[in-house]
């Protein structure tokens, strides 16, 4: 027992940590900031992608974050957005529609990419830190 608390002063803190054990922890303020989401990208890909390197995860992470800000992009508009070369980006996004996220469509003589309504499922979710849903959901 402390010695700076009374027996009943200990009883009541017991108490009150007991009254407040189920409490969610308060929100993170910056966990919609782009390195807390790039980081939870990176680790919802792995067991999506298999991948096992944190580089390339990295790469898809950005790949995929920057449908956050705009739904469809062109092969080099989605390279540049990303931040990446455009064989890092033609590889990205070959993993991406492999594992169901992203496809593409012919539009104004260009491929476009986007997200599958699972992509853009699984992306709400992995943005907002929320359950993640399975491959085949939506």
């Amino acid at each position: 027992m402390p010695k700076n608390l009374s027996a009943d002063a200990l009883v009541a803190a017991f108490a009150e940590r007991v009254a407040r054990r189920d409490d969610p922890p308060p929100p993170d303020p910056a966990r919609f900031e782009a390195p807390q989401v790039l980081g939870r990208l990176v680790q919802a890909l792995r067991p999506l992608t298999g991948m096992r390197t944190e580089r390339g995860r990295a790469t898809l992470a950005r790949m995929c974050y920057a449908f956050v800000a705009a739904p469809e992009h062109s092969g080099p508009a989605l390279a540049e957005a990303a931040g990446v070369g455009e064989i890092a980006a033609c590889r990205a996004r070959g993993h991406l529609r492999r594992v169901g996220l992203l496809e593409n469509r012919y539009g104004g003589g260009h491929r476009r990419y986007r997200l599958t309504r699972f992509g853009e499922d699984w992306l709400l979710a992995v943005v907002q830190g929320t359950k993640i849903p399975g491959p085949g959901v939506g």
